[in-house]
């Protein structure tokens, strides 16, 4: 649960395929997060506790996942 309403308690990624998407895999630095949950229509969120990425530069991973078989890999830096 969020401690406040002004912190980012979720990672927020919008995923489009050409099919249902099965999953969206989500790894910040090389460390899976776990599995985001479709929130409404392309939106997928996954709780994660941004104070542990205060300093520096983060490398985030997210793989869309359909029919059993990765659509894309997205790294963001």
């Amino acid at each position: 649960m969020c401690p406040s309403l002004r912190v980012l308690c979720h990672c927020r990624m919008l995923v489009f395929a050409p099919a249902a998407v099965s999953s969206v895999k989500v790894q910040i630095d090389g460390v899976y997060l776990g599995e985001a949950e479709q929130s409404k229509g392309p939106l997928y969120v996954l709780e994660w506790e941004p104070f542990q990425y205060i300093g520096g530069l983060h490398s985030v991973v997210v793989q869309a996942v359909v029919s059993d078989v990765p659509v894309d890999t997205f790294n963001v830096i």
